[in-house]
């Protein structure tokens, strides 16, 4: 059996691009506890692209704005 799993890891410039919203409203929704999954690396912020995926398809556009 096989655990092994592909992911990238994007940090929080990547992730605003990939969201296509502002470094600002990321750290927003970080404070909030809405956004998308993260943890942290060396104390900085990073995304898996599966977690940002998993997001969108919580979040339409209009619920995201």
């Amino acid at each position: 059996m096989s655990y092994a799993s592909t992911y990238q890891i994007l940090d929080s410039r990547e992730a605003a691009e990939y969201l296509r919203v502002s470094r600002k409203t990321l750290e927003s929704w970080r404070c909030k506890q809405c956004g998308p999954k993260f943890f942290r690396m060396n104390k900085m912020v990073r995304y898996r692209d599966r977690d940002l995926n998993e997001f969108l398809e919580q979040h339409p556009d209009n619920e995201r704005n």
